[in-house]
């Protein structure tokens, strides 16, 4: 569970999963749903994106990140 803006959600087109500064997941943004009293965010796996396997081009502390797709 993070700690996320539904605004800044619904403004991007994927999400990036960081571990040790590198993309291990990048993932579609489809929609978002109420789950447990927070928000989840909808979408499907992106395992042939460019940007898996790169450094987090976003430098944030949070593990998850959502970007908009260029």
């Amino acid at each position: 569970m993070w700690k996320l803006r539904a605004d800044h959600v619904a403004a991007s087109t994927i999400i990036l999963i960081v571990f040790d500064k590198t993309i291990v997941l990048v993932a579609s943004i489809t929609g978002l749903t109420l789950h447990r009293g927070g928000l989840a965010i909808l979408g499907e796996p992106l395992p042939d994106h460019p940007l898996i396997g790169r450094p987090d081009p976003l430098h944030t502390p949070n593990p998850c990140s959502r970007r908009h797709q260029r």
